[in-house]
Parts: structure tokens; sequence; C-alpha cells
């Protein structure tokens, strides 16, 4: 989890599914973290997605 949120940074701007994502590859890299019991367990609850790879600003509203 540490690694996840230093991936993540202070602004949150890599998007926490990336961050998770690249934290979990690490641990399968490594031997002694490479089974499920060391990384699997972990998920993102709501969209993981970052403001940036949005095509709209959360909350916008686009007019007709």
């Amino acid at each position: 989890m540490s690694s996840m949120f230093e991936s993540l940074g202070p602004d949150f701007s890599e998007g926490p599914a990336h961050a998770l994502r690249k934290a979990q590859l690490s641990l399968i890299s490594k031997e002694a973290t490479a089974h499920p019991l060391y990384w699997a367990a972990f998920v993102v609850v709501g969209d993981g997605q970052s403001d940036a790879e949005l095509p709209l600003p959360r909350g916008a509203t686009v007019r007709q």
C-alpha cells in the first residue's frame, strides 16, 4: 500500500487504479512477494480514474 500511495503522489495525478497496478506489478516481479497472498487482496473502490483521463471534469454538465 505504501508503494501505491507513493506512486499516486500528493496530487493524485496518476489515478488510484494505475498506482495500484504499478505497485502490484512491482510485487509480482520479486520472487519473495510474487504470490497473490501479498498483492491480490487490494482493490480500488470507485471508478479509479484520475480527472485527467475523463472527457469532462467531474460534476460538469453538458448543454445540448
